[in-house]
């Protein structure tokens, strides 16, 4: 209603108002009079047809208003009982517009569009106003459509539901208007004749990521285990090929093992996502924390367990095989390296591409260097795997921990040591390129920041698609900013490597950590910033995607979860293949789980 502190200020002179009407002979003397008040909401014209029941409290002076009049449209109101009388005033000045016994009929002309509608009762003296009505409709207006109720038997709309609608998963085929409740996404979706389409986040142009907001770039799915738990921490790590995903909770607790660790295999159908499969080790106990490092190509999947005791070897580690057959994945091969030792953490990092798969062991004492760190190439031979060497650093020192982040990719394998000291430089950190020739493989090189300086922890994350390799470098200072991070382009030409480019956030903070976790895939690199304040939300999260156009590398967009909280640490673990993306999300609460964690799907349109 407008101006209800003017309507309150002007009872009275309504009142006045009524009762001049009165004695001007509208009703014969042995009646009582008064007018309605319901509902006091105002009625809005274009319904064209409204009933309005009348109070039994009804009283000189009340009147309901009527919003939404069309111009040169005549209104006809109507009463229960036809001695009633009605009179049309102007809600803004209170100004007599027209007036008559029922039914009486209002042309608007050119307007007011918005009326107060006093109806005066022809009440017997002593009664009150019960099973009155009254209603009013538009005499030449376009004739509505024909409405279906139900629960309604006068509908308002053409489907006027009075109650709950129901929208489940249909089990006919999809057919363009279709609309649908998907349980997986927990999004309402419209099939639009080729795809289903959401109906609560806006669906981006070809060539962009995702789904945009007003703010940024959100999620096309949110991945959850269907048994997931508090402290899972699914989405420690993530891995993403062509319509297959795989997802790490190395702390979910397997029967009554705590901590033993799983990993997810998600599967695409369309535009969605499901859980095709949950992956165990066939010998996993307490503690092995199996998902602390996750890696898919085509039908094979590698898991690291980098706490698995292997004999009377606490915490050597050890990393599982699974091959894929139709929808179901079993267990191929687990994987320990042949002079493993107690403490050596072996899986903290894998990596698979074709038949041959890598694997760190960043706590792996080298001679009387301890902790200098280690990874080791395996290859596939029909169902087998088989160690096929062990890399270390030409220049390994003790706490290098190199092999703390590995990536394999067909002939190159990289491997980071972002612990490394490069001159006076400590903690400075390093890379090293890998390249195999027959059944041998040699190092090609070591890549190091031009702009390196202390802390810097270049090697944090690793990742190598042909002829080009990523670098994070989470405790990288860019400017003032400390630990805002940032992740280096190193590009082969030959068997030379040089640095392409660094990547910095355009709206990196201090300790977002951009660099924490990266992968590269054709053109496209994606960058995880686990520590990134969005928002009010401290450590909630983001991750940015940058495009290569010839030899420059530009930020394309920045990634956040549409439902995003502090301390999620979106981004704590990122992967991308063709036009999609993965993101862990390790410590987001789902439901009453606190830190069960997630993964978000994002799609390249």
């Amino acid at each position: 209603m407008r101006h209800p502190q003017r309507w309150f200020k002007k009872l009275a002179k309504w009142s006045l108002l009524l009762l001049g009407c009165l004695c001007s002979g509208y009703f014969s003397s042995g009646q009582c009079t008064s007018a309605t008040l319901f509902p006091s909401n105002p009625r809005t014209a274009s319904n064209f047809n409204d009933t309005i029941t009348v109070s039994s409290f009804s009283r000189a002076g009340d009147y309901y208003v009527v919003n939404g009049l069309a111009l040169n449209r005549s209104y006809v109101f109507t009463s229960s009982n036809p001695a009633d009388y009605i009179t049309i005033r102007n809600v803004y000045t209170s100004a007599v517009l027209g007036h008559g016994p029922v039914p009486y009929t209002f042309n608007v002309g050119s307007g007011p569009d918005l009326v107060q509608v006093h109806l005066t009762l022809a009440l017997a003296c002593g009664t009150q106003a019960t099973n009155r009505t009254t209603r009013f409709y538009c005499s030449n207006c376009p004739a509505l459509p024909g409405g279906v109720g139900v629960n309604t038997s006068n509908p308002r709309a053409t489907f006027d539901v009075a109650g709950e609608i129901k929208l489940g998963t249909n089990t006919r085929p999809a057919e363009a208007g279709m609309v649908r409740w998907n349980s997986t996404t927990q999004d309402f979706e419209g099939y639009d004749g080729t795809n289903w389409l959401s109906l609560t986040r806006s669906n981006t142009a070809p060539g962009q990521w995702g789904q945009v907001s007003a703010a940024n770039i959100q999620e096309n799915n949110k991945l959850t285990a269907s048994d997931g738990a508090a402290n899972d921490v699914l989405g420690t790590s993530v891995s993403i090929s062509s319509n297959y995903a795989i997802i790490g909770a190395n702390g979910d607790d397997v029967g009554a093992n705590v901590d033993q660790g799983s990993a997810y295999i998600f599967v695409r159908n369309g535009n969605n996502w499901t859980q095709q499969a949950k992956l165990t080790a066939s010998d996993g106990a307490a503690g092995d924390l199996f998902g602390t490092s996750v890696s898919i190509s085509g039908d094979y999947a590698i898991v690291g367990a980098s706490e698995d005791d292997i004999g009377a070897n606490s915490s050597q580690g050890s990393a599982y095989i699974f091959v894929r057959n139709g929808t179901n994945w079993t267990q191929q091969a687990k994987l320990t390296a042949s002079d493993g030792a107690g403490g050596d953490d072996f899986g903290t990092s894998v990596s698979i591409s074709g038949d041959y798969a890598t694997i760190g062991a960043d706590f792996d004492d080298v001679g009387v260097n301890v902790n200098q760190g280690s990874a080791y190439i395996f290859v596939r031979n029909g169902n087998n795997w088989t160690q096929q060497a062990k890399l270390t650093a030409s220049d390994g020192a003790a706490d290098d921990f190199f092999g703390g982040s590995v990536s394999i990719s067909g002939d190159y394998a990289i491997i980071g040591a972002n612990l490394h000291d490069v001159g006076a430089n400590g903690e400075q950190g390093a890379a090293y390129i890998f390249v195999r020739s027959g059944t041998t493989w040699t190092q090609q090189a070591k890549l190091t920041a031009s702009d390196g300086a202390a802390n810097d922890f270049l090697g944090t994350s690793v990742s190598i698609s042909g002829d080009y390799a990523i670098i994070g470098a989470s405790g990288d200072d860019v400017g003032a900013n400390r630990d805002q991070g940032s992740a280096y382009i190193f590009v082969r030409s030959g068997t030379t490597w040089t640095q392409q480019a660094q990547l910095i956030a355009a709206d990196g903070a201090v300790d977002d950590f951009l660099g924490a976790d990266v992968s590269i895939n054709g053109d496209y690199a994606i960058i995880g910033a686990r520590g990134d304040d969005v928002g009010a939300n401290g450590d909630q999260g983001s991750a940015y995607i940058f495009v290569r156009n010839g030899t420059n590398w530009t930020q394309q967009a920045k990634l956040t979860s549409s439902e995003g909280a502090a301390s999620d640490f979106f981004g704590f673990s990122v992967n991308i293949s063709g036009d999609y993306a993965i993101i862990g999300a390790r410590r987001d609460n789902v439901g009453s789980n606190v830190d069960q964690g997630s993964a978000y799907i994002i799609r390249r349109n």
